[in-house]
């Protein structure tokens, strides 16, 4: 079976059924491009695409506690897990935490305001 990148992805991607997270270091980041697509070709649940530019793995990750990586990935988890609204402020609403913060750039698709 392709993987992601086959001639599956779109199939795959409509087959998600929950949010999904879409995280990556930016342009220079080996996985952006297809991270974008992935994202762009999402119609059918909430999707996220947020990126730091820091480059590839392991962005922040080696930074004390994960570093802004890791703060992401962890409120992203507690929301969709936890069902946690202060972290879910860091990704929903008009003027959520990654939308005001100027190191990142955030895209997001049937996100609650």
């Amino acid at each position: 079976m392709p993987g992601p990148a086959g001639a599956n992805r779109a199939e795959m991607l409509q087959n998600l059924h929950g949010p999904i997270l879409f995280l990556n270091g930016g342009p220079k980041d080996s996985g952006h491009r297809t991270a974008k697509a992935n994202f762009e070709a999402i119609q059918n649940v909430p999707a996220v695409h947020a990126y730091e530019d820091v480059g590839h793995y392991p962005a922040t990750y080696r930074q004390p506690n994960g570093g802004d990586f890791a703060k992401v990935a962890g409120a992203w988890l507690k929301w969709q897990l936890k069902g946690d609204q202060t972290a879910a402020k860091m990704f929903a609403g008009t003027s959520c935490g990654l939308c005001t913060d100027p190191k990142w750039t955030i895209e997001r698709k049937m996100m609650p305001n």
